[in-house]
């Protein structure tokens, strides 16, 4: 991730970004969605986010204390592909509100070319750090459980628990309920950097 922001970061500052004869935000915009980015953001996050969905599997099969599967189950590795489309439309709508966003502020106040392009660079240095953390640690942690979620489902249990904290209203009504595995599958986490966790419902068969 953080090459794939550094990428777009360089795009961004060249000349070419900004230049007098065109609007700035869609020339900024039309870089941050070329199909290069859009391809590659998938590609280089799915071998991490399987793994975590593996991780998730084994340690759900060490939960349940049967040999039920040691491989993420297929029907988990299609979810993660599905997700992954979702995940490049929603870090690439993001960028580009936050690109728009800065670009209509310096033209308000009526910079150069040089400024504007100083301006997205900025912005990009701050998605190098805290932005890469929180995506990284939200989707790693999303397909953990979901690889956990899958073994459940398939070795037969039907609820589960959720440990969910109390650190804002949705956690904390989340917090110690019984859901069934769909809703759990259809809701892993309530927001980035979630720190729910999902464990078969005692008694459950």
């Amino acid at each position: 991730l953080l090459s794939f922001f550094a990428a777009q970061r360089s795009a961004l500052r060249s000349r070419k970004a900004i230049t007098k004869e065109a609007d700035p935000i869609e020339t900024m915009l039309d870089i941050i969605n070329a199909e290069r980015f859009r391809k590659r953001l998938p590609r280089i996050t799915r071998p991490y986010l399987e793994t975590a969905l593996q991780m998730g599997a084994e340690e759900a099969i060490a939960l349940l204390g049967r040999d039920f599967s040691i491989s993420a189950s297929q029907a988990a590795l299609d979810s993660v592909t599905g997700h992954l489309e979702v995940l490049e439309y929603q870090i690439r709508n993001t960028t580009n509100e936050d690109v728009r966003r800065v670009i209509t502020e310096g033209l308000a106040a009526q910079e150069t070319a040089g400024q504007l392009r100083a301006r997205v660079d900025a912005l990009f240095e701050g998605y190098e750090t805290w932005r890469v953390d929180r995506i990284v640690r939200t989707e790693v942690s999303a397909a953990y459980e979901m690889g956990a979620l899958k073994q459940f489902e398939g070795a037969g249990v039907t609820l589960v628990d959720v440990d969910d904290g109390d650190e804002d209203d949705e956690c904390a009504a989340a917090n110690g309920s019984v859901w069934t595995v769909e809703e759990a599958l259809a809701d892993p986490l309530a927001h980035p950097n979630c720190t729910r966790v999902f464990s078969p419902h005692e008694g459950d068969e």
